[in-house]
């Protein structure tokens, strides 16, 4: 699915309760809507492992800088 049905998804069902796991792709070429959606789901991802139903995110992307999310403790 694309970034902005994601977002319908979220404004619907804010903890997205029928996802185990979401995997956002090709995450180097940023936009509003993957900038937004990395926002909403470093609340939710917490949210739901203290929901007991933990939300599994995978980031993806070939030139992505992994520092970028791995030292910014505020994200996840």
């Amino acid at each position: 699915m694309t970034d902005g049905v994601l977002l319908k998804e979220i404004q619907s069902d804010f903890l997205l309760s029928k996802y185990s796991v979401i995997i956002i792709d090709e995450a180097h070429e940023r936009s509003v809507y993957t900038d937004i959606l990395l926002g909403l789901l470093s609340r939710i991802v917490p949210l739901r492992r203290k929901r007991g139903s933990p939300l599994r995110l995978i980031i993806m992307s070939a030139t992505l800088r992994v520092e970028d999310f791995t030292e910014n403790t505020r994200l996840f």
